[in-house]
């Protein structure tokens, strides 16, 4: 009878080793980790987020400049995943936190405290502080974050990995300027404007000299942005004080003097609705719009 007892013992740790090993094997180890992103409610919607259901890729949308996403963590499996590490291959995204310690499986007592993982896009900004960075390139970029751990199976340490890539559109807003046929360097203005005291929040602005008859605003960036073009006083004294806005998209040329009447001199205003811009070509101010003088002669 105690042989019998023995091997009904031994005949069921076999089964469920066989069923703990192919348990763990029905899942592709590509497969234990989930993410899914949180997103803001729909106007009137009760709860502070929502989030889709679990993917492998994920469209951000436009990034007009640095932004963070937020993702919900999870684990497919039953056992817990230990030793997790992450990782994203572009450095102009930042992922957090590094590490996780152990990611409990759904079977644990311990899943009431959902993991959420930081995905930041940085573009212009810093996400982590005051300051500016350098901005992307425009266009789509995709960026791969990976994630790996340790299970344990049957005594053996396993490694498991999962890859999500993340695609985005980058925008920056951009101009340029002609007068006489060439193209002005941005960089480099004919003169500043000091003390210019106005809702820029700039104690200076790059002044650049046209020819009326020839300047000419381009739209070189991927995003449509507002031009502006105020007169400070009737400069010309020809009874008219210049006060003109337009919205010009990517690609698109204007000749100011097919919109308006000569100002002589005025404050040109690129608005791009918070887009970042190349600050040596453009000189933002506190509100995010750009802001230039400009002086046309006849």
């Amino acid at each position: 009878m105690r042989v019998k007892y023995i091997f009904f013992v031994l005949s069921a740790c076999l089964l469920w080793s066989c069923a703990d090993e192919q348990s763990a094997m029905q899942i592709d180890p590509s497969r234990y980790f989930t993410m899914a992103q949180m997103k803001k409610p729909n106007p009137g919607g009760r709860s502070a987020q929502t989030a889709e259901a679990p993917a492998t890729a994920f469209n951000l949308g436009d990034l007009r400049a640095s932004k963070e996403f937020l993702f919900l963590l999870g684990n497919a499996a039953d056992q817990s995943i230990f030793n997790v590490k992450l990782s994203v291959d572009d450095p102009s995204f930042a992922v957090s936190p590094k590490q996780i310690s152990e990611l409990p499986g759904r079977n644990a007592d311990n899943t009431s405290l959902i993991p959420l993982v930081s995905v930041g896009a940085i573009h212009g900004r810093r996400l982590d502080g005051v300051g500016t960075t350098a901005i992307m390139d425009m266009g789509t970029h995709n960026a791969t974050v990976t994630l790996e751990g340790k299970i344990v199976s049957n005594g053996d340490s396993i490694t498991v990995r999962s890859t999500f890539v993340m695609t985005l559109d980058a925008k920056v807003m951009d101009a340029a300027l002609y007068s006489d046929g060439q193209e002005k360097n941005l960089a480099t203005p004919d003169n500043l404007w000091g003390n210019v005291g106005d809702e820029s929040g700039l104690t200076y602005r790059r002044e650049y000299y046209v020819t009326w008859t020839t300047a000419q605003i381009k739209n070189t960036g991927n995003v449509p942005f507002t031009l502006l073009v105020i007169e400070p006083a009737d400069n010309n004294a020809d009874g008219v004080i210049v006060n003109v806005s337009m919205v010009i998209q990517p690609g698109e040329t204007i000749k100011f003097a097919d919109h308006m009447p000569n100002p002589m001199g005025a404050t040109v205003i690129f608005d791009g609705q918070g887009t970042v811009t190349d600050l040596s070509r453009l000189q933002l101010g506190t509100d995010g719009r750009a802001y230039t003088s400009m002086t046309f002669y006849n």
